[in-house]
Formats: C-alpha cells, structure tokens, sequence
C-alpha cells in the first residue's frame, strides 16, 4: 500500500506540474497574442500581477512600447533607414498621445526585469530573459528620444535662436537617453553591423553639430542643432 501511495503521488507531481508549465505557456501565447493584434490594452491587464515573473514583465513592457504606437520592428527598420530621414521623423508618424511617456514605463519595466543595469553592461551573467530586457529597453530609449523631439517640434517649431524656450528637463533626458542608454543597445547582443553604424552616426551628427559635445550643457546645444538641422 506504501508503495501504491507514493507511485500515485509521484504521478500526482509529474502531471501536477506539467499542468503549471502548460498554465504558463497558455499565459505567454495570449499576451503575446494581444501584443501581435495590437491589444495593448488586453497585454497590460493579462500582465498586471507578474511578480518576479520576467517574461510576463517583458510582455508588459512590450504592451507599453505597442501604446506608445511601435514595436520593435518598427524601431530598427527608423534606424536603419536613417538615409532616408532622420529616425525621430520617421516615427513621428507612428507616435500615440503620451508616447514618450508610454515609452519611458516600458523602460522601467524592462529594467525590473533586469534588476541590475550591470547586467546589460557585461551580458555574460545575463539570462534569456534579462538579455531580451537589455535590448528592448534601449530601443524604448531611443524611441523615447525621437519622441521628446518630435513634442519639441510640434510644440515650438524650435529653430536654434528660439530653443531657449525648451524645458530644459526635455533636453537632460535627451542627453542622457542619446548618448548613454543607446550604448547598451550599439554593444550587446548580435546587433548587426548597419544598425551599429546608423547608431554611432546619430551620435556623430550630433557632435559634429557643436564644437564638441562632452557635457550637458555643450551636448543640449549640440542635440538642439541637430534636430534643426534634420527635422
């Protein structure tokens, strides 16, 4: 009887669980199946108690990146074609109300799913999860950046000698989306080479716009210069 009971719940244990991984599977296939058809709304109440779950904190973060107008491919084909217009006008187009604010909630979900930005930094301690967080998470910073131009358009068609007018918040952000968090994005995680160029040549445009552009200050000009030059 002692060994009818334990072989019963071995059994129990086996499909026990096999029931919990197929329960979150079935999880996965419908939030990615919301993101797919554009439901972000759906996408954000399916992720809305994730815990330490990080592929449901990444589908979340992807539900505000799909508010915000994008999706990832959206993002790489901008840069890609940057030849073809500047990356902020060819997303300007795509942008929904409160972008840049959609944006930058994707990008704190995606940096609770990897908890340390170190982890981006070295990769090699990375999980599939996290490595998925570290590359998404500089695609929503650089649409945020395109999207926090195009409000500077829209809002002051901001020539240079009127760019006094600008929140100089806006700017500090752009800085530091621009020329740090695309970083994580130009050195990890099989990007491919043209995309890499395109990057750097953003930040080199940017730089060759001012005399040099190696503090806040001097790269607010720089950056303000190089909206005016390519919008």
């Amino acid at each position: 009887m002692r060994t009818m009971s334990l072989i019963l719940f071995a059994l129990a244990a086996f499909f026990g669980g096999c029931d919990s991984e197929d329960s979150d599977e079935a999880k996965r296939y419908e939030r990615q199946m919301a993101l797919d058809e554009g439901d972000w709304q759906k996408a954000l109440s399916l992720t809305e108690n994730c815990g330490g779950d990080q592929a449901c904190r990444n589908d979340r973060a992807a539900a505000y990146v799909v508010k915000a107008g994008l999706s990832a491919s959206k993002i790489i084909t901008a840069i890609e074609e940057e030849s073809s217009g500047s990356y902020f006008a060819q997303l300007g187009d795509l942008f929904r109300t409160s972008a840049s604010e959609s944006l930058q909630a994707a990008m704190d979900e995606y940096m609770l799913t990897i908890g340390n930005q170190a982890v981006c930094q070295s990769g090699s301690s990375a999980n599939k999860w996290q490595k998925d967080a570290c590359f998404n998470r500089s695609l929503a910073a650089i649409s945020q950046s395109a999207a926090i131009i195009v409000n500077f358009l829209n809002a002051s068609n901001c020539w240079v000698s009127f760019c006094g007018t600008i929140d100089d918040n806006d700017v500090d952000a752009l800085v530091n989306l621009i020329f740090f968090e695309t970083d994580t994005l130009v050195n990890l995680f099989g990007i491919d080479s043209d995309t890499r160029e395109e990057i750097e040549k953003i930040k080199s445009d940017i730089n060759n716009s001012s005399s040099l552009c190696n503090d806040t200050n001097s790269c607010k000009t720089a950056i303000l210069k190089y909206i005016n030059n390519n919008k």
